[in-house]
C-alpha cells in the first residue's frame, strides 16, 4: 500500500468514525430535545466553527452565482432535506429499516457512478462489495427489520427519498464540485443552516430551559464540530481523491462503527451474528474500496 493509498484509508475511516459516533451521540446524550432542534443546533455549531477555520486559513467563499448554486444544492441535498425526511419519517418508521433503507445509498451511487463517470465503471470487485455490504447490514438489523416494509408507506418513501438524497449529492459533487474542498464545505454548512433554522422558527419548535442542559450543549458541539464540520470537509475530501463509489461504501461501515462504539463505551452486548455480518461488512468495504480503480484511459470508448 503506497503513502496515498494509507492518506485516503485514514480519512476514509475517520469519515465512519464521524457519522458513526453522531448514532451513539444522538440517542444516548441528547435527552428530550426536538428532532428539529437537534438539526438546527448542530448545523449552527457547524457553521461557526468550520467558518472560523476557513477565514483563518486565508480562504473564502466565492461571490459566483455557478459557486452558491453548488452551495445551495449540496447543502439541500446532503443536509436539509434528507435530515429532516428523515426526522419525520423516524416516527412511524423502525430505525432498524431506516437504517437497510438507508443502506441502498451505495447501490445507487454504484450504478450511477457507472453512468455518468468513466473512471468508475462497474466491475466484479465493486458489485460483490455492495452486494455483500447490504446483505452484511440485513444480517446485522435481522430480516424482521423487512417485517414492517409496506407499512406506513408514506412515510417509508420519505427514507427513501433521503437515500435519494444522499446519494444524489455524491455523484452531484463528483461531476461539478470542484470548488475547494473546506470552501464548499462552508458554503453548503451556512446555507443548510439558513434553511433549517428558519422551518425551526417557521413550525414554532419550543425552547424551554431543559434544552440548555449540559449533556444537550455538549452534545450539540460534538455533532456540529465532529459529525457535520470535519464529517463534511472530509466526504468532499475524498470524493475527489478516492471516487463516488467508494466514499458511498461508508454507508456500511457506519454501523460497524457505531457497534464498536456501543460495545466499548456503553457497554452493549453483540451477538454471534452480529460479530459475524460485521465481519462480511468489513470484508465488502474492503472489497469494494480495493484494486485498481477503472480510468478514463482504461474505460470502453463511447
Amino acid at each position: 500500500m503506497n503513502h496515498q493509498a494509507i492518506i485516503n484509508a485514514l480519512l476514509w475511516i475517520s469519515l465512519v468514525g464521524c457519522w458513526s459516533s453522531a448514532f451513539t451521540v444522538i440517542n444516548y446524550a441528547v435527552d428530550g430535545l426536538d428532532p428539529i432542534l437537534v438539526v438546527a443546533g448542530r448545523l449552527l455549531v457547524a457553521s461557526v466553527v468550520i467558518y472560523g477555520v476557513m477565514h483563518l486559513s486565508g480562504e473564502r467563499l466565492s461571490w459566483s452565482r455557478q459557486a452558491w448554486g453548488i452551495y445551495t444544492v449540496t447543502a439541500l441535498l446532503g443536509n436539509t432535506v434528507p435530515f429532516l425526511l428523515i426526522t419525520y419519517a423516524s416516527q412511524n418508521v423502525d430505525s432498524a429499516l431506516v437504517a437497510l433503507l438507508i443502506g441502498t445509498v451505495p447501490i445507487i451511487v454504484w450504478l450511477g457512478a457507472a453512468i455518468l463517470f468513466a473512471d468508475e465503471r462497474l466491475t466484479w470487485r465493486s458489485g460483490l462489495g455492495v452486494f455483500g455490504g447490504f446483505c452484511g447490514l440485513l444480517a446485522i438489523f435481522g430480516p424482521s427489520a423487512l417485517g414492517g416494509l409496506g407499512d406506513a408507506v408514506a412515510n417509508q418513501a420519505l427514507v427513501m427519498g433521503a437515500a435519494l438524497c444522499y446519494a444524489l449529492v455524491t455523484l452531484y459533487v463528483k461531476k461539478y464540485g470542484n470548488l475547494p474542498a473546506l470552501e464548499i464545505a462552508t458554503g453548503s454548512i451556512l446555507v443548510a443552516t439558513a434553511i433549517t433554522v428558519s422551518v425551526a422558527l417557521a413550525v414554532g419548535t419550543p425552547i424551554t430551559p431543559d434544552t440548555f442542559a449540559p449533556g444537550n450543549v455538549l452534545a450539540l458541539i460534538y455533532l456540529g464540530v465532529i459529525s457535520t464540520a470535519l464529517g463534511n470537509v472530509l466526504y468532499f475530501v475524498l470524493i475527489r481523491r478516492i471516487g463516488a463509489n467508494r466514499v458511498a461504501q461508508a454507508n456500511f461501515a457506519v454501523p460497524v462503527g457505531a457497534t464498536i462504539l456501543g460495545v466499548v463505551f456503553l457497554a452493549e452486548a453483540i451477538t454471534a451474528t452480529q460479530f459475524l455480518a460485521l465481519a462480511l461488512i468489513v470484508g465488502s468495504v474492503y472489497l469494494g474500496t480495493t484494486g485498481k480503480a477503472a480510468t478514463a484511459k482504461d474505460a470502453p470508448a463511447p
